[in-house]
Formats: structure tokens, sequence, C-alpha cells
């Protein structure tokens, strides 16, 4: 990952002047333009994010999944939701942690540790970023409790599938293949539920592989930690899972979560 930042500047009129070589114009004095300046009537921003602290981050992308948030102790949706499952529950939430998504099959009993979630059982998890789809294929999901995708398209976001422990809910197919922005929203309530998000032709679809999913960088707070299981850089479990990942804005050597304290590496990136 590349860590970029620009600011802009503007005149403003002092009544004391400046001076020197490198002064603006006698009677002005230079102020860093605010996020409130970059964000005014009639603005437009294209393929760069403005900042709170008034900084303009350039259009980046972590590849390899999206970026997944994780809420312990509350259910933002469950099978009494009507659709469309509201994206917007998520306003407002502080998430406990967050990691990359990469597109796998998840159940239960699988370990939320990265996301700060101990015990699975009432919990949600959202995903946010942007996924490619080729030309005519269709998204789908399977959710228990319940679950949903949004892409965004024609200037608007649009609810493509959800699941309610019915089993799996197909879209329509998409007309043209690129780059869509994506959210997913899963709710968990009973500690025995499963995730399955896939795309493709319809009657074959897969999992999103990870080169189709990538993470937005200007809403990634933190260092990114990729924990793995033997002493090198390098390596998996014996299932052949990925890395651990956890994106942290806590002290950056902060305990680690446990996996073989006689085996393992870590390394950090922002």
């Amino acid at each position: 990952m590349l860590a970029l930042a620009l600011v802009g500047c503007s005149f403003r009129t002092h009544p004391l002047g400046s001076g020197g070589d490198d002064a603006p114009p006698a009677g002005v004095l230079w102020e860093l333009d605010t996020a409130t300046d970059f964000s005014g009537s009639g603005h437009a921003a294209q393929a760069v994010t403005i900042e709170p602290n008034g900084m303009l981050t350039p259009a980046g992308y972590v590849y390899g999944g999206l970026v997944m948030y994780g809420l312990h102790g509350t259910q933002l949706w469950n099978t009494a939701s009507q659709p469309p499952l509201d994206f917007a529950a998520t306003t407002g939430q502080t998430p406990d942690g967050a990691a990359l998504y990469t597109g796998g099959f998840f159940t239960t009993s699988d370990s939320l540790t990265n996301v700060g979630i101990a015990t699975n059982d009432v919990f949600s998890l959202w995903m946010i970023g942007e996924a490619y789809l080729d030309a005519n294929d269709v998204v789908a999901i399977d959710a228990d409790g319940a679950g949903f995708i949004d892409l965004y398209f024609d200037g608007s976001w649009h609810q493509m599938a959800y699941s309610r422990t019915s089993g799996p809910m197909m879209s329509v197919p998409i007309t043209a293949g690129g780059w869509y922005p994506i959210r997913i929203g899963y709710g968990e309530g009973t500690s025995n539920g499963h995730l399955d998000v896939r795309r493709g032709p319809s009657g074959s679809l897969t999992p999103f592989t990870r080169d189709r999913l990538r993470g937005i960088a200007s809403e990634i707070a933190g260092t990114m930690r990729l924990q793995f299981y033997h002493q090198i850089f390098g390596g998996t479990a014996g299932d052949g899972m990925p890395p651990i990942s956890h994106l942290e804005t806590a002290d950056l050597l902060q305990a680690l979560p446990s996996l073989d304290v006689n085996d393992f590496s870590v390394r950090w990136v922002a």
C-alpha cells in the first residue's frame, strides 16, 4: 500500500502582510484549505476523497478483499427484517474490529476474533468495497440468519439479493462487466448460522475469488496486520487458509491473538 496525502491552499487577506522570497503577495497570508472549503456548495470530487482534516486522498484500493466490520451483541438484520434490508442500520454503530473479507464461505464455527467478535452468538458483519463482475453475471446470497447484497449503478444503490434463513436468493443478470461498488450485510442471533456469497452466470455460481474484490483505501484507518501460521512471512494452516488479517488502530504491539505461540510471524503495512 502507498500512503499519499495532498493538501490545498489559498490566499487570505492579512492586515500585517508578509515577507520573504516564498511569501504570497503583500497583504495576504498562506492558509491551508479545510474540508469545509473543499466540500462547499457546487463542489465535485472525482477519484479523490476529502478527509475530515482537510487532506485530499487520491482514489486507491487494497486488492484481495472487501473491508469487513464486526459488531458483537447486536443483530442489525434478522429474519423479521422486511426487504429491502437497510444498510443504514450500520449508521452510528461503532464496530468492534475490522479486517479483510476474502469472499469465502462462513459458518458460526469459524473465528471472528479478527473483527473483535469473541463469541459467535449475537453479532453483525458488514462489508464494503468494490467487486468485479462479468457481463451477464448474477450475484447470490445464502444467509442464516439474514443477509443481503447491494450494488451501486446508475447513480444509486440497488438491493440485488437478500436471504433470511430461507435458502439462496439470486439477482437479475448484470448487463455490463466492470468494477461495481458493493456492500454486504449479515446478522446472526442464534450461534448457528452461515453466510455464502457467490457470483457467475446463472446455473454455475462460484464464490468470489480475491482478485475480484478490493477495498477502498481512503475508508481504512490504522495499520493492516497480517498474521501468518509459521515463522516466515508466508505459509498457511493445514487447510490452506490465508493469513489472518486485522485492521488495528490501537498500539502497534498490542497482544496478539492466539495461534501457535511457538510458530507464527506478523507484519504490519500502512
